[in-house]
């Protein structure tokens, strides 16, 4: 078997630990288990990770960064700004539904009223509110947007897409037959058309 480098291992660690935030929260989420199916011992993720709100940051860090980026490339590539809006929401929606751990924690810690975030993360996610409250407001002033809170409809956006598929999947893994109920793939796009309608005037 090769040998994982320093990089491979940290990446694995962040990896796993993602999976477990997701699964347990933060409280229950312990270090033992990640070390066990990390395959690694407890020594080597504090050699890594000093303790488990370091790695806990790390992973939220990381998915502001990732959330950051998606929204700057799908916004910047428009040039009115009802296809800025619809760029915000839709690379908002990519995340959500691909990277369907990181949505999870990031409910869990909405709904923790953010208690085990850093300054630092906080600092990132207010930039992501802060490109939807410039894109809103230029819209109002364009006479082509309602007045409305920015963390209204990130809020909507977010939590309505986020519950949707959280509740898909409990679904999908519900053995009894009687229980389970139709769920549509496309359901974030009627949530976004919903959402624009409301805001277009």
């Amino acid at each position: 078997m090769k040998k994982r480098n320093a990089e491979e291992t940290k990446a694995l660690i962040l990896s796993n630990a993602t999976i477990l935030f997701a699964k347990y929260g933060y409280d229950g989420m312990r270090v033992d288990n990640l070390a066990e199916i990390s395959k690694i011992n407890k020594a080597t993720i504090y050699y890594h990770f000093k303790d488990k709100s370091f790695i806990f940051e790390t992973i939220l860090l990381e998915m502001s960064k990732l959330i950051l980026d998606e929204i700057k490339i799908k916004v910047e590539n428009e040039n009115t700004i009802e296809k800025k809006l619809e760029a915000f929401l839709d690379a908002v929606i990519h995340i959500i539904t691909t990277k369907r751990d990181l949505a999870k924690i990031m409910m869990q810690e909405l709904a923790l009223n953010s208690k085990n975030l850093s300054d630092k993360a906080k600092e990132d996610f207010f930039k992501i509110i802060k490109i939807l409250t410039d894109i809103l407001d230029e819209g109002k002033k364009a006479e082509k947007f309602i007045q409305i809170d920015p963390f209204l409809i990130h809020s909507m956006v977010i939590g309505s897409i986020n519950y949707y598929y959280s509740m898909k999947e409990a679904n999908q893994n519900e053995a009894n037959q009687n229980f389970k109920v139709p769920f549509y793939d496309n359901a974030a796009l009627y949530i976004k058309e919903m959402v624009l309608k409301y805001i277009l005037k």
